[in-house]
């Protein structure tokens, strides 16, 4: 038999074969080796979610909104818009709240593209590490919150400006059909109205 001649034979060792099954394996085991820094990108790559929101804090006054876009390019902007109207003898709060949904059109996804590539995600995970930003809560005084495939900061670098800007032109300029209407009337005293002009 080979292998078990007399001493002194030659001895030999059949090759092993693989059948297709180990041998896919095996290919995706070596590639993912060749690839291990490939998930190391500084930029973040195409069809990536993003999403905005824009508080105005406890002024209340102004529009707070938020958008997204989901790796599918669907687009959702929830708006709540906060006014006050002041006269002689009353106060009026009217808050509305608004929503859309869409989707991105292929110039827009390829603009989302372009921003996306010229953001450098190694500073926004900095950013995201450090937690809040430097100065009173965005709660108190207002501010925005990104989020970038799941990286979120408060903070957001100078790199991820021009998605910051993208995103707001985005939610101004979406249609808007408005879900909820709140109104407050509080009537003024004729003393307290000096205040207030």
């Amino acid at each position: 038999m080979p292998g078990h001649g007399p001493r002194g034979a030659r001895r030999y060792v059949r090759p092993m074969r693989l059948g297709s099954r180990w041998g896919t394996v095996l290919a995706a085991g070596a590639a993912s080796l060749v690839c291990a820094g490939c998930g190391s990108s500084s930029r973040p790559g195409a069809r990536t979610p993003v999403s905005l929101q824009e508080l105005h804090g406890n002024s209340l006054l102004g529009v707070n909104y938020a958008i997204q876009v989901d790796a599918r390019g669907r687009l959702s902007v929830r708006r709540m818009a906060v006014t006050v109207h002041r006269t002689s003898t009353e106060s009026v709060l009217t808050v509305a709240l608004s929503a859309g949904n869409g989707r991105l059109s292929a110039a827009e996804r390829a603009q989302l593209d372009v921003v996306l590539q010229r953001l450098d995600l190694r500073q926004l995970r900095a950013a995201a590490e450090r937690g809040a930003c430097s100065g009173p809560p965005i709660g108190d005084v207002g501010g925005v919150h990104l989020d970038v495939g799941g990286t979120q900061t408060d903070c957001p670098p100078a790199s991820a400006q021009p998605l910051v800007s993208w995103l707001e032109r985005l939610a101004a300029a979406a249609p808007q059909k408005v879900t909820q209407r709140a109104v407050h009337v509080t009537h003024l005293r004729p003393a307290s109205t000096a205040s207030l002009r």
